[in-house]
């Protein structure tokens, strides 16, 4: 089974090469098909051998070929993390027949790359733009649809026992962007729409879960802005995303959520 993993972690790394060419295209309201790829800096272009995913930044030493400018280690560290993120899909939700990737470990891995292609922009470039945040969206509700018409149970990824799928990934849908609507509304200012859009989205992928997740963005937002603080590289008007920290609360959400969640509801006698 080793051999589909690491098939899985190089499909993951082409994967993130598309998404540095999304990350940084654009919030420029470039193409994401034409012109191919070229260096920021110099415009020459990348030939293919100088663009295979994280081997030729390393062959390169992080250098731009023609004007030898540096390479920011942001390329290579997306495509790392969705080489990481794809064989983590297939480890968790397995494989079909023939060891093919199941179809909750495609929907899985589509989704994180998703998520990880929003959080680097909202950290560049503080916005979460619809080119990206809506198709998600619709993936997640056609997903939905899809599964109610075959009988099959892909969403959400996190399965709700009392809830039928597709009831559990509309009620996700509802929470995630009805409780930032209502933040928002409540706290003007403090939370933009593209989070709310976000978070409605990773509700279809995530079910009731994703006020779990909600939690943990919170949770880890707070520390990051109290360090931030602390050593004054912001101040209390600064705003700080929220995004990242949301698509840091879903992994964190898929991976250990339903232990916590139920470790919480024994601990309290709820459960």
């Amino acid at each position: 089974m080793a051999f589909y993993y690491a098939a899985a972690f190089v499909l993951g790394l082409v994967a993130g090469s598309f998404a540095n060419v999304v990350i940084y295209r654009v919030p420029l309201h470039k193409s994401i098909v034409y012109p191919p790829s070229q260096c920021p800096n110099c415009s020459a272009p990348i030939a293919a051998y100088d663009n295979v995913p994280l081997l030729s930044y390393l062959l390169l030493r992080g250098k731009c070929r023609r004007c030898s400018t540096p390479i920011s280690l942001k390329y290579p560290a997306v495509e790392l993390a969705s080489g990481l993120l794809f064989a983590w899909s297939a480890w968790t939700y397995g494989f079909g027949r023939g060891a093919v990737p199941s179809v909750r470990s495609i929907v899985a891995a589509v989704f994180l790359v998703a998520l990880l292609t929003l959080a680097v922009i909202d950290l560049e470039h503080r916005i979460l733009p619809n080119v990206i945040v809506l198709p998600l969206m619709i993936f997640g509700l056609a997903t939905v649809g899809v599964s109610v018409v075959l009988g099959a149970e892909v969403l959400p990824l996190i399965v709700s026992p009392s809830l039928a799928s597709w009831q559990s990934s509309l009620l996700g849908f509802a929470l995630g962007g009805g409780v930032l609507l209502l933040l928002a509304l409540l706290w003007r200012g403090g939370m933009g729409g593209g989070d709310i859009k976000l978070m409605a989205g990773m509700g279809l992928f995530l079910g009731p879960y994703v006020l779990f997740d909600l939690f943990v963005g919170v949770f880890l937002g707070s520390i990051a802005g109290i360090y931030l603080l602390a050593v004054k590289k912001r101040t209390r008007k600064d705003l700080i995303p929220f995004g990242p920290f949301l698509v840091a609360g879903a992994f964190v959400t898929l991976q250990w959520g339903e232990q916590i969640v139920s470790l919480y509801l024994k601990s309290t006698g709820l459960a």
